[in-house]
């Protein structure tokens, strides 16, 4: 796997969108990129958990200016996602 990284200019990324980022970094999950062959890129987040790769978000976008907002989406579908799951979770825990 290659890891990359986003250049953004400055204050085009909201700080919550970096936080958001992050929290799944630390928690294993992954970003990757793939071009498409209508020359689309496709956005996922994704971690190797046990005999399987967990897919929790994906996100296509057209090549160009387009991408950082896709970036973004894909980001917070992820972190909306993963934070209900562990709601779920504690919500069934505690029954």
């Amino acid at each position: 796997m290659i890891k990359f990284v986003q250049f953004v200019l400055p204050n085009e990324r909201s700080s919550n969108v970096e936080k958001m980022a992050k929290y799944l970094v630390e928690r294993d999950y992954r970003f990757e990129a793939k071009v498409t062959k209508k020359n689309e890129i496709s956005f996922s987040c994704e971690r190797t958990i046990p005999e399987k790769t967990e897919v929790i978000a994906i996100e296509v976008s057209p090549s160009g200016p387009e991408v950082f907002q896709a970036v973004d989406r894909l980001i917070e579908k992820a972190y909306k996602k993963i934070n209900e799951s562990i709601a779920i979770s504690d919500t069934s825990d505690s029954k």
